[in-house]
């Protein structure tokens, strides 16, 4: 499904928009995931910012950072453990159109839309937590 997003919101970062390297789009979302910055889009970065990276910083334009935080959104809002991905996906766009255009975006790149949602959306979520987590303990350690 991550996949899925950055190929529909950015074709994975390439897409020359405003927003996507620099600067907020017209509904104030950012970086290769489109993740809100504020406007109409709301400060999701703000809320659920992962140093995807282990640098230090959260980057919403850094894809490492979009990507982890972008799987925390959606993992938070209804997508973990094994719950609902269609609910999780309109919580990141609010529109019936975007979740419907998941499904084959998902299929283009190459994974099973059914399957996901009962083993590999889960894994997703557990290991972008775990890979946070051991990060975070990496990083305090230092």
């Amino acid at each position: 499904m991550l996949a899925a997003i950055g190929k529909v919101e950015t074709n994975h970062g390439r897409l020359q928009a405003p927003g996507v390297t620099s600067g907020a789009n017209f509904a104030g979302a950012a970086g290769p995931m489109q993740i809100g910055i504020g406007g109409k889009a709301g400060n999701t970065f703000g809320a659920y910012a992962v140093d995807g990276d282990g640098d230090g910083i959260s980057n919403v334009y850094n894809p490492a950072d979009a990507i982890f935080t972008a799987a925390s959104y959606l993992c938070r809002n209804g997508g973990g453990k094994g719950g609902d991905l269609s609910r999780a996906v309109f919580a990141y766009n609010h529109a019936d159109w975007y979740v419907t255009a998941m499904i084959p975006a998902v299929v283009a790149v190459g994974s099973d839309p059914v399957r996901d949602r009962r083993d590999a959306w889960l894994w997703t979520c557990r290991s972008a937590v775990a890979t946070v987590l051991v990060r975070r303990a990496v990083v305090a350690r230092v």
